[in-house]
């Protein structure tokens, strides 16, 4: 999931769920990290997670390759 804007963002995932969420391999310094579904993350926190992971990749899209809606 793409956790943040830079590293230092992404990082208050792993410090608020050490046993859940570590750095995505090759592309964890871009504020990418590797969230664990069946762990102590709450579900709403992981939704949130994969809103936001979306929104933030979609919107570095061009426009016409964004969906529509």
């Amino acid at each position: 999931m793409k956790c943040g804007p830079s590293r230092e963002v992404a990082d208050e995932w792993l410090h608020r769920f050490p046993a859940d969420a570590r750095p995505s391999p090759y592309i964890g310094r871009s504020g990418w990290n590797t969230l664990r579904l069946s762990g102590g993350i709450p579900d709403d926190e992981l939704i949130e997670a994969v809103d936001g992971s979306y929104d933030a990749v979609v919107a570095k899209l061009p426009k016409r390759e964004r969906p529509s809606g």
